[in-house]
């Protein structure tokens, strides 16, 4: 449960967490939240941090401070977050989705007009994109203008085929979506036209897809493994629009985030493990494929955030890592 800690507890937990971190560069700041394992969590663009750990959602700033919290009714399965804006987050589990707005202290709960349990979910502004158990999807705007401030449309059915992946994405006022299928189809479109675009994938396993630099780029992150969390597995980016390959890596804890940066590609996974594809002028260099990984915690990396000049990394156990970005990427261009 996400509460104050007493300061008794607070400074033994901060001494042990020094000890653990003795291994750690001195240039790398380490930020424990002291929670108990997180269910969900993502960072949005100003580097606030929405975090689901049981029936609580907290808020946190950059630095690791609780700006806001808020407790729900026990959730069916685990409540997942989703920034949609810097201020609307919002949380679903497998029956119903809640918008919050921190700063004004305001919830919504979406009375929906579907049958069957969330799969997933994807927001970005006012539009949400969610995927059910009975293969049907839907798209959401709870644009105030809107009659009850929600207005509500199924997109399409996936036949046999769940959708493994959603992720909306906006970009000057652009908006545009993919949805990623069990079987490796890719459907893609907009919601103001009823036309949608279907193509296949490589047949390597898909582990992660994830959003590029505008509305219509999306990065597919390919593994050897059906099994994102497979040990011994080999990744590699793949750009869909092109079908450019960066160079492939050998990981041996899993994956399970992937975030494109304005410095190149970071994804992280298991045992604390990352590895960086970077870029020169958003010019993709081959060679520039790296690996790191610390003995601090046996922890996945849950998501990733860029800010100045560092990485932000956020870990399972509730560890904010903020790494220069010279650990990730080159600044001179390789031959």
């Amino acid at each position: 449960m996400l509460k104050l800690i007493d300061f008794r507890y607070a400074l033994l937990a901060f001494a042990i967490f020094l000890t653990a971190c003795s291994q750690a560069p001195k240039d790398v700041e380490f930020i424990d939240l002291n929670l108990d394992r997180i269910n969900a969590a993502q960072f949005n663009q100003t580097g606030d941090l929405a975090v689901s750990v049981g029936r609580d959602i907290g808020v946190y700033s950059f630095a690791g401070q609780l700006q806001n919290l808020l407790n729900l009714p026990e959730p069916d399965g685990v409540w997942f977050v989703e920034w949609a804006n810097d201020n609307t987050l919002w949380i679903h589990d497998r029956q119903q989705i809640i918008v919050w707005r921190p700063q004004q202290e305001q919830t919504q709960s979406l009375t929906l007009d579907i049958s069957g349990p969330i799969r997933t979910l994807s927001a970005a502004g006012s539009y949400g994109l969610v995927a059910l158990e009975n293969n049907n999807v839907y798209w959401f705007n709870t644009d105030a203008s809107q009659p009850n401030g929600l207005t509500q449309s199924k997109l399409f059915t996936t036949a046999n085929h769940q959708a493994m992946q959603l992720e909306v994405m906006l970009h000057d006022d652009q908006v545009s979506f993919f949805a990623l299928l069990r079987n490796g189809y890719l459907i893609r479109g907009n919601p103001n036209s009823s036309e949608l675009e279907t193509s296949v994938l490589p047949q390597s396993p898909i582990a992660l897809m994830f959003g590029g630099p505008n509305s219509n780029s999306i990065y597919a992150l390919l593994g050897s493994s059906n099994n994102p969390l497979a040990t011994q597995n080999t990744i590699q980016v793949l750009n869909v629009n092109t079908r450019q390959r960066f160079p492939s890596v050998s990981v041996e804890s899993g994956v399970s985030v992937a975030r494109y940066t304005s410095y190149g590609v970071v994804v992280g996974g298991g045992n604390n493990q990352w590895h960086a594809w970077g870029s020169v002028n958003q010019a993709w260099q081959h060679g520039y494929a790296q690996k790191h990984s610390n003995p601090l915690h046996r922890t996945d990396i849950i998501d990733v955030f860029e800010y100045a000049n560092h990485i932000g990394l956020l870990t399972s156990d509730g560890v904010i890592q903020k790494w220069p970005t010279s650990y990730f990427f080159e600044e001179t261009e390789q031959e």
